[in-house]
């Protein structure tokens, strides 16, 4: 029984912030021969390229931008090649990673950092988008006859050589570059099958410091193009704080009659557009219809307060029995009056289980109020029954616009405000592959800049799974069996079962779904496909997340899914499995959409939507658990969001058995060893969180949060205390660190984190008796979230007063030092032994950490 008060950590004072480990790579081409060849015939190119759009700027500048945007397709990264691009005349637009390279194949030799050739020669391609002038032809030849004739490199340029020695191809960004991986053919053919006589569709400009006028001239031509077609332009929307400029367009559908040549229309081929692709959605289509159950129908109670916790979501039925006087709406886009309270499923679902949790477990509601900004509508179409955005704005402005509803008027230094913001969204059709999505853009930029922790779902994924066994042998098979060839088919597969946006953001914490418990049994013909606690759900989302960032970041339960045979064979012998949709068990149970007429229902759900809607609960119950604790007054409300963002990971952790089986399944596919951490956090993240650890502590566990601001080249000191039951025993004992932060970004830069905080291994943990941690320590350090376990059970002999020193060390990552400060983080700690022990920790560490001063940091 958590029946114990946490702990607040005080700051014992600063040093100068610790160095970090790694490096990259160093990659050569192996014939210069050979790479001068290539750089030739591509360079020559370059140049009649450059020729034929001099000639066509002169013929129609209307139709032409006088800068075009260049594609460089390295073979790996090179520092600080911005800077160097720049000295040249050449703007960096974008840059990101591209797929893993085998560098022996294509001429090139890996490197480590000390000049030892790696025995594994894999490479992953890097891809930099540079805005060019017409003279840019000229300035690349003379850029590469430094290279080729070796000469010396004027002062600033030194990263070219290694560009020139890594280069893959050189060409202009275009039309299909704009629609690759868009799917833009396949919803417009689906539309107009449907019979519409409009398709809509999102444009995204190329971002540029300009002035507003420019970018209305870019918007202005845009939409001739359009009306040329017989189109229109519905809404634009500029965010300049995340390098957004994108429009939402209307065609109608004989504007678009060769749906396989989409690369040909005249706006498509505008030279100031990115990317052209579907509107942003919200949710997969949902099936309403199954089994339901009646709701009690008095009300229970009402809650009080501020509200602290926020949904941004789709309309609920605010008066149901399990939410009335728990939700308050902020209807600011008047949604509420096209949404039929039969229809609204989402919100009600998303309310129901941040303020009660599964109702099948009976839990208290929150003490606060939730308060709901709606963005979403219910509509029936040719995609099936969802709930989606308004079709006349561009998705990225409502929400920004929803967002700022809740916490712009607030002051962010109050603990009375909103402080946690549930996102149980995704697009799914923006699943991440390579390139952060505005919305996860937006999602952190709004993190850092008010304070606030949003909590995103992982994305869900219904795809069929293909099981390597014939039917006659999947009816004889053992559950656990059944699990192992679903384990095979989801990594198989893995490509298409990637996040979706905005999941990807930096700042929140994405929430994957655990298989969880919820009620329901087997029928005839279904099948449950993991049966073991701890794993991820097979429609959860898998990681990792932007640059390799552990994502999602921690599981919480989403209800057990179902599956049935596919009623379309398969053509090779194997078994299709198709989920059960529907709103009947298994599952949790929630707040239904009812009509009056129905009277109130309640209904089952399944998905990372709810697994999100439950951590943002432990969001709120942490905030009430520590609004009353000794020393709360010194918390405020700058600092509450990171404070909730690192205890709700701190409960994270992987199941034995889970990690067990993920083990197996990944060796058995050729994961080396010293990967398989770091792959095995591709499905669990940090693992499953265990609210009940993040509300007290025990007599044998002990938790203390620290947290402050924190600038760049600084080292923060905490102490933990060690306790004397502790010396000479041979108990397990576990030492959880999590930091957690909320940095500013560059959206546009490949590093994009502007500062990395992070904590460096205390020195004590060898002669405390404890291991060298659960985690691959590159991958936890890679994000905005470090969470690691060292666990021992050796005997040390220690002094009276011995501590655990944790050092938190700042330091600018893609933004200037002098940019970075103010940085919030917290800090939590747990050192517990097992409870069977007997062995008493936590009053020894109280008095101890309560006799500590606080150090004011300026």
């Amino acid at each position: 029984m958590a029946d114990l008060p946490l702990l607040f950590f005080p700051l014992r004072g600063t040093a100068p912030r610790k160095k970090k480990r790694g490096g990259g790579n160093l990659l050569f081409p192996k014939s210069r021969a050979s790479q001068e060849t290539r750089l030739s015939d591509q360079i020559a190119q370059l140049e009649q390229d450059f020729e034929q759009r001099r000639l066509a700027l002169q013929a129609d500048p209307e139709n032409t931008s006088p800068e075009t945007v260049l594609v460089l397709e390295l073979a790996t990264s090179v520092t600080n090649f911005g800077k160097a691009a720049a000295k040249v005349g050449l703007n960096i637009l974008g840059e990101w990673d591209g797929d893993e390279l085998a560098a022996d194949a294509l001429g090139f030799a890996v490197y480590s950092k000390k000049d030892k050739l790696k025995r594994e020669q894999i490479s992953t391609a890097h891809i930099y988008l540079t805005a060019a002038t017409l003279a840019a032809g000229i300035e690349f030849r003379r850029l590469f006859e430094i290279w080729r004739r070796a000469d010396s490199w004027p002062p600033g340029t030194t990263p070219w050589r290694d560009v020139f020695n890594c280069i893959l191809r050189i060409r202009p960004w275009g039309p299909e570059d704009r629609l690759r991986d868009s799917g833009l053919a396949q919803d417009w053919k689906a539309a107009v099958d449907a019979g519409l006589q409009t398709v809509q569709f999102e444009a995204d400009f190329w971002f540029r410091p300009q002035s507003a006028i420019s970018r209305e001239q870019v918007t202005e031509k845009f939409r001739r193009h359009l009306e040329r077609l017989g189109g229109s332009l519905r809404h634009q929307a500029v965010i300049e704080e995340i390098g957004y400029h994108g429009v939402l367009g209307e065609l109608p559908v004989t504007a678009i009659s060769d749906l396989e040549n989409l690369a040909q229309l005249e706006f498509i081929r505008f030279e100031e557009v990115f990317e052209v692709h579907r509107v942003t959605q919200a949710a997969e289509p949902r099936t309403v219809e199954g089994a339901d159950i009646l709701a009690p129908v008095a009300e229970s109670g009402r809650a009080n307060g501020v509200p602290v916790v926020a949904v941004i979501d789709g309309v609920p039925v605010q008066n149901h029995p399990d939410l009335a006087g728990y939700v308050n709406v902020i209807d600011a886009d008047n949604l509420e009056s096209q949404a039929p309270a039969s229809e609204r499923v989402h919100g009600s679902q998303i309310a129901s289980l941040i303020v009660n949790g599964d109702l099948t477990q009976g839990s208290s509601k929150l003490r606060r109020p939730v308060v709901v900004r709606p963005v979403l509508i219910p509509e029936t179409n040719y995609r099936g029954s969802l709930e989606r955005f308004p079709p006349d704005r561009l998705a990225i402005d409502t929400f920004h616009r929803a967002v700022l509803d809740l916490v712009a008027r607030e002051q962010r230094s109050s603990r009375e405000r909103v402080h946690v913001i549930n996102v149980s969204l995704g697009d799914p059709d923006r699943m991440f592959l390579r390139r952060m999505s505005a919305w996860a853009k937006l999602i952190d930029w709004l993190s850092f800049r008010h304070r606030v922790l949003f909590v995103v779902s992982a994305g869900n994924c219904l795809r069929k799974l293909t099981l390597a066994i014939t039917e006659s042998a999947l009816s004889s098979s053992s559950p656990e069996q059944i699990q192992t060839l679903v384990l095979d088919s989801m990594y198989l597969d893995r490509r298409n079962r990637r996040l979706l946006a905005p999941a990807e953001s930096i700042n929140a914490v994405t929430v994957g779904a655990a298989r969880g418990e919820g009620i329901g049994n087997l029928v005839a013909q279904q099948i449950e496909s993991v049966t073991l606690n701890g794993l991820s759900a097979t429609y959860s989302a898998v990681g990792g997340g932007y640059r390799n960032i552990l994502k999602p970041d921690v599981l919480a339960p989403g209800g057990r899914q179902f599956f049935r045979k596919s009623l379309v064979g398969s053509t090779n012998g194997d078994v299709s499995l198709e989920a059960i949709d529907g709103q009947g068990p298994p599952g949790l149970l929630v707040a239904a959409a009812s009509s009056p007429a129905q009277g109130p229902r309640r209904s089952h759900t399944r998905g990372t939507s709810a697994a999100a809607a439950l951590t943002t609960r432990l969001g709120a119950q942490i905030f009430e658990t520590l609004e009353v604790l000794r020393g709360a007054e010194n918390l405020s409300g700058d600092h509450v969001a990171v404070v909730l963002k690192a205890l709700i990971s701190h409960t994270a952790n992987w199941s034995e058995n889970a990690e067990a089986e993920l083990k197996t399944l990944l060796s058995r596919h050729g994961v080396m060893p010293t990967k398989l951490k770091d792959a095995i956090s591709r499905f669990l993240g940090h693992g499953c969180i265990r609210p009940d650890r993040a509300l007290g502590c025990t007599d044998g566990r002990v938790t203390a949060i620290g947290f402050a601001d924190i600038n760049d080249g600084e080292g923060h000191l905490y102490e933990f205390p060690w306790p004397t039951a502790l010396r000479a025993v041979t108990e397990e004992r576990r030492l959880i660190i999590t930091v957690a932060s909320l940095v500013p970004t560059t959206p546009n830069r490949y590093v994009y984190r502007g500062a990395d905080v992070w904590a460096a291994k205390p020195g004590e943990l060898a002669s405390l008796g404890l291991g060298s941690g659960d985690r691959d320590q590159h991958s936890v350090q890679r994000g905005t979230l470090q969470h690691t376990c060292y666990s021992g059970n050796r005997a040390s002999d220690f002094s009276d007063g011995t501590k655990v020193t944790l050092q938190v060390n700042c330091r600018a990552d893609s933004m200037e030092p002098g940019e970075v400060r103010n940085i919030p983080y917290a800090l939590a700690v747990t050192l517990e032994v097992p409870e069977a022990s007997g062995i008493q920790i936590y009053q020894e560490v109280a008095l101890t950490l309560r006799a500590q001063t606080r150090v004011a940091i300026r």
